[in-house]
């Protein structure tokens, strides 16, 4: 999503023209107050688009219209709509509305790699609206970025850091940081590079960018903290292994100058020796603020035991920057396990399952689902096979666009499982797929060779339907 498109629907309100005593106008301005009030996501581009079909020359529906369908990605739908606009804007009078349109027009061009038509809307819509409401400006740097242009980019998106901060894409803090970098704007580039990962989430190669822009400005210990950060994030997806990172810190180690007990504390945090990991890490006197830094020291603590109640809340003050970090939620839970406090489904079920879910194949997954498991009185191997219910729904998806039935071979596992609230949940799930192509063909052959709870509990969602 985009927030300065999604902002064009909240400003629909403000820019809607007075109806006088146009009894239509007022019919018009009514339902659309109530569009805004009561509708979000699909809902409100549904009621946008039935509302266009009865009021077709309102230059305000084409114009927020595409700016949804942009920040949906759907660029080709989006120009349908804003194209239209175009004569309704030669018509109105209202120079903000026609910037809005000019500045959805600007990046309509530029995704479809028209940077030069991009970069003249992006123009025309700050001479309509010298506040740039909207960001036009992001887009024009982008535009020029494309043309080759880069030190008129930079002198064009460099004022907005970082007042203008909120209206910027993930896009447009990439190209942004990147264009900091490139002028060894370095400490700019890494205040960009850290909101990215706060506002959008962590991307793959953050970290080597960030290891970059550390090494430039000569703070070493942060540029293998930040190398660190990426390997760690691609373990816990399951693309590397320990064993891999350990002796690409091994290389590391011959290759640079870099602080013996920093290195000696980034080996302890991988096997797992977490008191004196703790101490070398602490030792190391890595930059307080550094997330990653803080999150390895603290979660050092979490795991021997020895962390106090300071430590939790700072360690959960972190979140915001690690809320797609799977180690984050698992070191968490296993400190929550081995500290002093209350320690039951009630208060880790949300960590253990965050855990899960932004991994579901990881190597934390594993470990965690046991756990989950264990609390609510299932062995290691029931455990093991709990699915959530985000992956229930992805499941059923996938049957629904077309896929085998074999995918529920998960779901069949869950339904061996002794009695709890995940099993219930994969049972619903299979009764409402029933009448779906081949899957109540899948799930009676399955039936016939199955054993124990899985046997009974296929049985009773076959005769369910019929």
């Amino acid at each position: 999503m985009m927030p300065r498109f999604l902002a064009a629907s909240l400003l629909l309100l403000a820019l809607l023209p007075l109806p006088g005593c146009d009894p239509e106008g007022v019919e018009f301005e009514r339902e659309l107050k109530n569009l805004m009030e009561e509708k979000r996501g699909q809902e409100l581009l549904d009621g946008l688009l039935e509302l266009d079909q009865r009021y077709p020359d309102r230059l305000v529906l084409k114009v927020n219209i595409g700016g949804l369908l942009l920040a949906a990605g759907q660029r080709e739908r989006a120009g349908a709509y804003l194209k239209r606009g175009e004569d309704l804007a030669a018509r109105s009078r209202d120079r903000k509305l026609q910037s809005l349109l000019y500045t959805n027009l600007a990046e309509y061009a530029y995704r479809g790699g028209e940077a030069q038509q991009g970069l003249d809307w992006a123009e025309r819509s700050l001479e309509l609206d010298a506040e740039d409401s909207l960001g036009a400006v992001f887009t024009k740097g982008k535009c020029l970025l494309a043309l080759g242009r880069q030190a008129e980019a930079l002198q064009s998106l460099a004022p907005c850091w970082p007042g203008r901060k909120d209206l910027m894409s993930r896009e447009d803090m990439i190209v942004l940081a990147a264009l900091f970098g490139e002028e060894r704007r370095s400490l700019e580039a890494l205040e960009v590079l850290r909101e990215l990962q706060l506002k959008y989430g962590y991307q793959t190669g953050m970290g080597l960018r960030e290891s970059a822009l550390f090494e430039d400005l000569g703070r070493i210990p942060e540029g293998v903290l930040a190398a660190f950060k990426e390997l760690e994030y691609q373990r816990y997806r399951g693309a590397i292994g320990r064993q891999e990172i350990l002796a690409r810190l091994a290389a590391l180690e011959r290759s640079i100058s870099v602080q013996p007990v920093l290195m000696r504390g980034l080996r302890g945090w991988l096997s797992a020796s977490w008191g004196q990991a703790a101490l070398d890490l602490e030792q190391a006197g890595l930059d307080a603020g550094y997330p990653f830094a803080r999150l390895l020291l603290l979660s050092a603590r979490l795991e021997s035991g020895r962390a106090v109640g300071e430590d939790f809340r700072e360690y959960v003050g972190l979140e915001p920057h690690f809320r797609d970090f799977p180690g984050f939620y698992y070191h968490l839970w296993r400190g929550m396990k081995k500290g002093g406090g209350e320690y039951s489904l009630a208060t880790v079920r949300s960590v253990l399952e965050r855990c899960i879910l932004l991994a579901p194949q990881g190597e934390a997954a594993g470990e965690t689902r046991v756990e989950l498991g264990r609390l609510i009185g299932l062995s290691p191997q029931d455990g093991a096979r709990l699915l959530l219910g985000p992956e229930l729904d992805r499941i059923r998806e996938r049957v629904l666009a077309g896929s085998s039935p074999e995918v529920l071979q998960p779901v069949l596992e869950l339904l061996a499982t002794a009695e709890n609230v995940y099993e219930l949940a994969g049972t619903l799930m299979l009764r409402r797929i029933l009448g779906l192509p081949g899957v109540s063909e899948y799930l009676a052959g399955r039936e016939r060779s199955a054993r124990g709870r899985m046997k009974e509990r296929l049985a009773a969602i076959l005769a369910s339907g019929s």
